[in-house]
């Protein structure tokens, strides 16, 4: 398909990325000077690839709504392509605001936004200190031994698929997800839970929603990724660990971190006040550098121009939840099946759903069990949507009398 060829160049994350001799460097000099480091060009002719997406969209008809997909994804595609010229400066952040959102974002339906949220999370589990009375939470698993275990569960879910894991010195996150692979950072050390959190986020998500994109008759371009997606998709592979029972607080509170450093970024703070906010919560010195790195990659070291995409996390958490609140009270559960469709958002579902009644849709082959029966989605949230209905403020007061 033309837009899976027009797109194929196109790698944000590697475009953006920071190796690892400026971490060494910044920190052998104490941490005291900003680090420098000027990006590559981009490997591919930006004036082609723009050409190619705007001669797709005079093709279409907008009012189609399968065409409209495609012709929304050039728009973002035209988009990222501006954001990846003008990396190294104020302009990035302007166009990642536009792909990704930002920390004050209201989401739908309230006066509350995802920096509110990263706030009240950051608040809510203020002073907890892991318990590690469990060999599930001691981090004593190296980047070979996690491969060993990543790997035999990733058998389990794609039993005639093979999925790689490969050990990479190149990742500013602990872990990333391909087509057909899952990378590990060499360096880091993980938990069991960790495991079980990468089975659920990377692989019965980003992996899952690949290869059902892949498997589609012709709309293949559900396979790949734009930046809209990526929202509902890690908001998606974070839903996926709460409905596991895998997530914790140390995940949650590192999500939340995210979005406060962006914050903070876009309030003026540079690369070294993110390096020490996150040693003020207890991250290892290359920890903390690689945490300040995901927030300022592709944007200014002196701050003020942050890449905005870890706000996607609890951004997509929350839209997600809402999805599916919406869905099961509404007795829709293929809705929430089709979300594993492809890389699709929220409001493309219903299309892709309806595509599928006239079989130019697959139903997604690849789904984690919670969606294969959706007995305890439809319980919970029906459940939910009363108590909503309940002041909380009336319920804390009258058992914080008791419980005082």
């Amino acid at each position: 398909m033309a837009l899976v060829k027009a797109q194929k160049p196109i790698r944000i994350l590697s475009s953006i990325h920071i190796p690892d001799h400026v971490k060494k460097r910044f920190l052998s000099r104490r941490k005291k000077r900003l680090p420098k480091y000027e990006y590559p060009p981009l490997r591919w002719n930006t004036d082609q690839r723009r050409t190619m997406f705007l001669e797709i969209q005079s093709k279409l008809d907008s009012s189609v709504p399968v065409e409209k997909l495609i012709w929304n994804a050039c728009e973002e595609y035209l988009l990222t392509i501006k954001m990846l010229k003008s990396i190294g400066t104020a302009d990035f952040y302007r166009y990642s605001k536009e792909l990704y959102g930002y920390p004050g974002q209201q989401f739908v339906g309230g006066k509350v936004s995802i920096y509110d949220l990263a706030m009240h999370i950051n608040d809510a589990f203020e002073g907890f200190t892991p318990p590690y009375d469990s060999e599930k939470d001691v981090p004593k698993l190296n980047a070979l031994a996690a491969r060993t275990l990543l790997s035999d569960e990733l058998r389990e879910l794609f039993p005639k698929r093979k999925i790689k894991v490969i050990i990479s010195n190149r990742l500013t996150a602990d872990a990333a997800a391909g087509a057909d692979y899952i990378k590990l950072k060499k360096s880091a050390t993980y938990t069991h839970r960790q495991i079980e959190q990468l089975v659920r986020h990377e692989g019965e998500v980003h992996i899952a929603t690949t290869l059902n994109g892949a498997l589609q008759p012709t709309l293949k371009f559900l396979s790949k990724g734009t930046p809209k997606t990526t929202i509902y998709q890690e908001g998606l592979a974070v839903f996926a660990e709460f409905m596991s029972q895998q997530i914790d607080p140390i995940r949650v509170k590192k999500l939340a971190y995210r979005t406060i450093a962006i914050k903070m970024c876009e309030d003026g703070a540079d690369f070294i006040d993110l390096f020490n906010y996150y040693l003020e919560h207890n991250f290892l010195e290359s920890e903390a550098f690689d945490a300040a790195a995901r927030c300022i990659r592709g944007g200014l070291m002196q701050g003020g121009a942050p890449f905005t995409k870890d706000v996607s996390y609890l951004d997509g958490f929350v839209k997600i939840h809402h999805f599916v609140h919406v869905a099961m009270k509404k007795n829709r559960p293929e809705l929430v099946r089709f979300l594993f469709a492809g890389k699709l958002t929220a409001e493309s579902v219903p299309i892709i759903y309806d595509l599928s009644l006239n079989n130019l849709v697959r139903e997604p082959k690849y789904l984690p069990d919670w969606v294969k029966d959706t007995r305890y989605l439809v319980t919970f949230f029906n459940f939910s949507a009363f108590m909503d209905l309940i002041s909380l403020a009336e319920v804390e007061e009258y058992y914080e009398h008791l419980m005082n």
